[in-house]
């Protein structure tokens, strides 16, 4: 196959243009000119500054694991309360994963649906400037789903409730869930890229 990442295809044509015009002083438009080192200095410290000295990163990054340390501890208790409780095989306890992905097939489609929307009204109602901040509403909307989900799953199980309510539960979770990580996700890319 041949090479397409762009930083080795200039690399590689500085070297030959070295070669030919016999001047050691070409360099890339995308070479650094920093040793390894403190390439890699940076990209540790860069990644932890964004994180620690912007409040609004952290909070978010902090929810954000907070959901996926939901989702995955919700993901242990599977088996046990679908084998124990609704006595599914060992073979069909795996269709319950059904539940969360369909929720985050649905909150695709609700964030493909609403997210420009609510940037394009919020910008055109306040002066035509777009702010990343506008992505945030449609995230609203994933965090009540979030809780609702955890508590219909729990509740769900714990009074033995018929098998499609604590799925249901997870596809509120997952649809919460991909909702807060898209319109997260947007707001992060839009303002420190």
């Amino acid at each position: 196959m041949p090479e397409t990442y762009a930083y080795t295809l200039l690399q590689r044509k500085t070297k030959r243009l070295r070669k030919e015009t016999g001047n050691p002083n070409l360099r890339s438009v995308l070479d650094t000119d920093k040793d390894p080192k403190e390439l890699f200095k940076r990209s540790i410290f860069r990644p932890l500054k964004m994180l620690f000295l912007s409040p609004i990163v952290f909070l978010l990054s902090l929810y954000m694991a907070t959901i996926y340390g939901y989702m995955y501890l919700l993901f242990t208790t599977f088996p046990r309360v679908f084998q124990g409780q609704y006595h599914f095989s060992d073979g069909s306890v795996g269709l319950a994963y059904l539940g969360v992905g369909s929720g985050c097939i649905c909150g695709l489609i609700f964030c493909g649906a609403f997210s420009d929307r609510v940037l394009m009204y919020l910008t055109k109602r306040n002066g035509g400037e777009p702010k990343p901040e506008y992505r945030i509403p449609v995230m609203f909307v994933g965090v009540f789903f979030v809780p609702a989900g955890l508590f219909l799953y729990g509740w769900a199980a714990e009074y033995k409730v018929q098998w499609f309510v604590p799925i249901l539960g997870t596809a509120l979770l997952g649809a919460g869930m991909f909702i807060v990580y898209v319109s997260i996700l947007e707001v992060h890319l839009k303002e420190h890229v």
